[in-house]
């Protein structure tokens, strides 16, 4: 676990292939935001992976900067010939992602093993 800010906890787990980060984290002024795109950027080309998914906390409340850090992290890794995917946000995070217009470029994969798999459930007809 890496402490970003003050009240902002990352936990990364590795795989050969793929880093997963969590994202955990209360408060919304920008004095106490968190550096996520300067921490897990650096991790990935520490690493030397620029396969990426990302889970925010269902506590944690998406805002502007934390969904910009999230598109800065998707265009760098494509830029790299990498992946970014996130996975299991709380119907109420995933409903910013929609309003900002995201939602195609950022599906929201209910499980890591379905964002590394590229699977998205399938709607009923």
């Amino acid at each position: 676990m890496l402490q970003l800010a003050q009240g902002w906890e990352l936990h990364v787990d590795y795989s050969s292939e793929w880093l997963f980060f969590h994202i955990k984290g209360e408060g919304l002024d920008l004095e106490s935001a968190p550096p996520v795109v300067d921490t897990v950027w650096s991790m990935a080309e520490e690493q030397n992976i620029y396969r990426l998914v990302v889970e925010v906390n269902h506590s944690t409340l998406l805002d502007s900067y934390l969904i910009g850090q999230l598109v800065i992290l998707h265009k760098r890794s494509h830029l790299k010939d990498g992946v970014f995917r996130i996975c299991g946000f709380s119907p109420e995070n995933y409903a910013v992602v929609r309003i900002m217009n995201l939602a195609n470029r950022l599906p929201n994969y209910p499980t890591r093993e379905a964002a590394v798999l590229g699977e998205l459930p399938r709607k009923p007809r």
